[in-house]
């Protein structure tokens, strides 16, 4: 028996369709009336509703919108029309009839009502769709939800069919909006269910090629804005039929209105179907409310605070910067980099606020083991301050239950192992300047197959040096023009397991070397900024671009480009040995090891900036000297 899903209770459901209730409609075209087409009438989208996956646009053959097309039928040889659809004029039938005859005999799918349907069709996929509601479903009340459904499927067997319809097809309502994106491109990446509070319980293979009426009453239990629609697994089995072929389903006439409590009487029970029983999915089987909505919203959190917390430090408020790093690190376990410049300021700028350094040791418990290579950290700052050692020490005496916070991470010494070896092969290659090609591909292969066969990859599975080993890698597959981890590490950015700052510095560095090297014209605007010696400069960029790229940028809840150029100028004016933030092309001649004068540093320094001046003829300049951490793009 599947369960009910917990976050609506659901009250009724029987086959009656036309109920008159008198409340407001609470569905936007709940016909699906309001499509687009393409110029050349080729394809078309709806208007209101957003697709989730894959399909985004469907072919004109799927046949919305009859009207558009029987000026098109009407075109044709009348004669030739009626003779091919085999209409006998004598039946009396009009000329409306044979016209949507000959419509639906052209393949294109006659809708329930109207001019259209939502549609998915026949996918070896997941496919959802996605529409807002007119006003918000409301904690506590009653609606009723009605619509009409049809069954499509290619030659599987029936109990096959009647299986998949009763487990994968349906609907949930949601408080949150899934069309903005990449999230539900990594719960595809994912494999993993939704959970459809209303599954299709009314099928049986004899109702297969017809309207199915559904009315379902529910009390809500949350508040809710969208509506999503449609199938939620792989709707056909690869041993069975080709893959790509499947079960396709429409949907047409929906509608949602308030009730009264009294009016509640169609009862939902959810269907018994074991004949065609799966695998076990618990692992793949979670609440949306876990994944991805959630675990992202932690993610989102935790970035948030480490913005505001970078932004304090160049402010010079340490205290509060402290207890941003340690707001962060309550939603998520931190990635190195934050946890080293949380630990720094403690050790180099002696922020010694008691319960903030009893959050961050909770923190450094979880990413630390004597087995485990993160614990480098807090020896590190252990060795850097005797202070800091010395509260380290007696925190843990004066408060025992620190040790018993169980460390994060389970490390995986056989995949160190391997990343090791490619990461001998990538240098070696260089080192030699011989076989680089080969051993990139070698290496981009056997990198592909170690994220599918390893459940986690990341700092708490790996330790910090071997994902630094790894990023490298990544950052020479960026100069080739296959992408496929893009999309890979994109699912990882989203699961929290891969910085989201060294994700968008690759994905533009894959932009610039295959598609276009203006920085300017990249996807993130990660890689903007150029100092060299006491010059930080940076190309002229519309506030309008500016703009379209934050929103990019927020969709893996990666800081604005204004607040990422003010921490390269901070690393720029403080070197990186202070507080790691941003890496960035960044070159000083007068190292310790040089020999070279000042007056030449600067001769270099003109060069640099003549050179830049041939690509972007507007520079912003930051002298390091008298730097203004507020960039203002107009």
């Amino acid at each position: 028996m599947k369960a009910i899903i917990p976050t609506i209770i659901i009250i009724s459901i029987v086959l009656l369709f036309c109920l008159e209730i008198n409340s407001q409609e609470l569905i936007q075209d709940g016909g699906f009336e309001e499509i687009t087409f393409d110029k050349k009438d080729t394809s078309w989208y709806y208007n209101n509703w957003k697709s989730l996956l894959y399909h985004k646009k469907f072919k004109s053959n799927y046949g919305p919108k009859f009207s558009l097309y029987k000026k098109e039928l009407l075109s044709q040889d009348t004669n030739k029309l009626l003779k091919d659809v085999l209409i006998d004029l004598k039946t009396g039938d009009t000329l409306e009839y044979t016209l949507r005859k000959a419509y639906n005999l052209l393949d294109f799918k006659r809708p329930y009502e109207g001019d259209s349907y939502l549609i998915t069709p026949n996918i070896s996929t997941k496919n959802l769709t996605q529409g807002k509601l007119f006003q918000t479903v409301n904690k506590d009340s009653f609606y009723r939800l009605s619509f009409v459904y049809k069954i499509q499927s290619d030659n599987i067997p029936p109990k096959k069919v009647e299986f998949v319809v009763a487990n994968h097809i349906g609907l949930f309502f949601s408080e949150i909006n899934l069309s903005d994106p990449k999230i539900i491109i990594g719960l595809r990446k994912m494999n993993v269910f939704l959970p459809l509070q209303f599954y299709i319980n009314n099928f049986t293979y004899d109702k297969r090629n017809k309207w199915v009426p559904i009315v379902i009453d529910f009390k809500a239990e949350k508040d809710y804005k969208f509506i999503i629609i449609g199938n939620n697994d792989k709707l056909t089995d690869a041993i069975e039929v080709r893959p790509w072929k499947g079960i396709g389903c429409r949907f047409d006439n929906f509608s949602l209105k308030k009730i009264s409590q009294s009016q509640a009487k169609y009862f939902y029970k959810p269907v018994e179907n074991t004949e065609f029983s799966e695998p076990d999915n618990s692992e793949k089987v979670r609440s949306l409310v876990e994944l991805p909505v959630v675990q992202n919203l932690k993610l989102k959190s935790y970035y948030e605070h480490i913005d505001k917390a970078e932004n304090l430090i160049i402010d010079k408020k340490f205290k509060e910067a402290l207890a941003e790093y340690c707001n962060a690190f309550d939603y998520k376990v931190p990635f190195f980099r934050d946890y080293m410049n949380a630990g720094k300021l403690i050790t180099k700028y002696k922020v010694m606020d008691s319960l903030l350094i009893r959050k961050f040791l909770i923190a450094s418990q979880k990413v630390s083991s004597n087995k485990h290579p993160l614990n480098e950290g807090i020896e590190y700052l252990q060795n850097q301050d005797t202070i800091f050692k010395t509260s380290y020490l007696d925190f843990f005496k004066v408060d025992p239950s620190l040790e018993n916070i169980s460390f994060a991470g389970k490390i995986d010494s056989t995949l160190i192992r391997k990343i090791y070896l490619m990461s001998e092969s990538d240098q070696g290659s260089r080192n030699n300047r011989s076989g680089i090609k080969n051993a990139d591909e070698s290496n981009y292969d056997s990198i592909l197959k170690l994220y599918k066969e390893y459940k986690e990859i990341s700092e708490l599975t790996i330790g910090s040096w071997p994902m630094e080993n790894l990023k490298v890698m990544f950052l020479h597959f960026s100069r080739y023009e296959n992408k496929e981890w893009i999309d890979l590490l994109q699912t990882e950015v989203m699961k929290g397991n891969f910085d989201n700052r060294t994700f968008a510095s690759l994905v533009d560095s894959y932009i610039e070397n295959n598609i276009e090297s203006d920085v300017t014209k990249s996807y993130y605007l990660s890689n903007i900024g150029y100092a060299h010696h006491t010059k930080y400069c940076i190309p002229s960029i519309e506030k309008k671009l500016i703009d379209e790229v934050n929103k990019r940028r927020a969709e893996i809840y990666l800081d604005p480009v204004e607040s990422q150029q003010r921490k390269q100028l901070y690393n720029f004016r403080n070197g990186f040995e202070d507080f790691m933030f941003y890496r960035f092309f960044s070159y000083d001649p007068m190292n310790p090891d040089s020999t070279i004068s000042e007056a030449e540093a600067i001769e270099q320094e003109k060069e640099f900036i003549e050179n830049l001046k041939m690509k972007y003829p507007v520079l912003k300049t930051f002298e390091k000297s008298k730097i203004n951490y507020d960039i203002d793009f107009k």
